[in-house]
């Protein structure tokens, strides 16, 4: 009877351990399955997709002051990049602007006044001789309507432009992630900022410019990886690094 009630026991557990091995063979097959797909693939752009849609509808050339200038207005899908959401939208309201001036513009807003109201658009750190897509702040969707008129406000240049400092910073840069190393023969004491955007030929996405913060500086040489969720190294661009103390 004893022997009996074991063998039963036994029996059990090489079914429940069967049964375990089986679900881990097939667990393994789905992630092996889901890889080949690109799901799990961190060798992929994080951005794939950026936009599968950008038209110019209305050209405009409209020179602003200051150096700017609006070249169109149209419609953009794609990932929406102004809040760092990467939220996917359709035919929402883009401008394409350009700054013709010589210092680099650390900020400009603009508003586009329809006769349903206003669109409001915002961009950061966008070079001297360099055009930008930015898209509505409040995701508007584009009308076939012209403005009415145009508004630009709080516009902030560089005293110095933006510089990377290759003389001082070698950065590389990786899926999520940046690798910042010291080439200098100084220690670098204060808190080190690295600031990218999206990019596309000569296009630069997007009027939001990223920021990725290396803690505590950098030694002679020594060379640190920081989080930077947004940047993969297919789609961004290192505009400047700068540092305090």
């Amino acid at each position: 009877m004893k022997y009996s009630k074991r063998k039963k026991r036994y029996s059990k557990l090489r079914l429940a351990t069967l049964i375990f091995a089986a679900v881990i063979l097939v667990l393994s097959l789905v992630l092996i399955i889901l890889a080949c797909m690109g799901v799990f693939d961190r060798s992929k752009p994080l951005t794939d997709g950026l936009y599968q849609h950008l038209a110019v509808e209305q050209e405009h050339f409209e020179a602003l002051g200051q150096g700017l200038e609006l070249l169109g207005v149209g419609r953009f899908s794609g990932l929406y990049v102004e809040d760092g959401s990467m939220d996917t939208v359709n035919d929402v309201l883009m401008i394409q602007i350009k700054n013709n001036g010589d210092q680099d513009l650390r900020l400009a807003r603009l508003t586009l006044t329809y006769s349903d109201g206003d669109a409001e658009f915002e961009i950061t750190n966008l070079p001297a001789g360099k055009t930008a897509v930015v898209l509505e702040k409040k995701r508007r969707d584009y009308a076939d309507e012209r403005h009415l008129s145009v508004k630009l406000t709080d516009v902030v240049k560089f005293d110095d432009n933006m510089d990377v400092f290759s003389d001082r910073y070698e950065i590389t840069g990786l899926n999520g992630a940046l690798n910042a190393k010291n080439i200098s023969a100084s220690n670098i004491d204060g808190d080190v900022y690295v600031y990218y955007k999206y990019i596309s030929g000569d296009m630069l996405y997007g009027g939001i410019t990223f920021r990725a913060k290396i803690i505590g500086g950098i030694k002679a040489g020594e060379l640190k990886q920081i989080s930077a969720g947004h940047f993969n190294p297919e789609n961004c661009i290192i505009l400047a690094v700068t540092s305090e103390g």
